[in-house]
């Protein structure tokens, strides 16, 4: 399989009021995006069953759910710029 460059682009955030600029890149690797959905949603329960994720006895989100919904959830990092663009409202 040959890797494609990285997507990305610059992007404008909305964060306590104030414009922030940045790049936002797609994250490509599904064991990545596998590995924050899992953290978010351990630390959002409330939104697992958006993504189809079952918990487990544990109270932890099912491993075998997270990798089914990590084939189709799009993940974005974002490389914040060091100044705020502007302040809002």
């Amino acid at each position: 399989m040959v890797a494609q460059p990285a997507r990305r682009g610059p992007v404008q955030m909305l964060i306590a009021g104030r414009k922030l600029r940045g790049i936002a890149t797609a994250v490509e690797d599904r064991a990545t995006v596998a590995r924050s959905l899992s953290e978010f949603l351990d630390a959002m329960s409330g939104d697992s069953k958006y993504y189809g994720v079952g918990r487990n006895a544990d109270g932890l989100p099912n491993p075998n759910d997270i990798a089914e919904a990590a084939q189709h959830t799009a993940m974005v990092e974002i490389a914040a710029s060091a100044r705020p663009h502007q302040r809002h409202g």
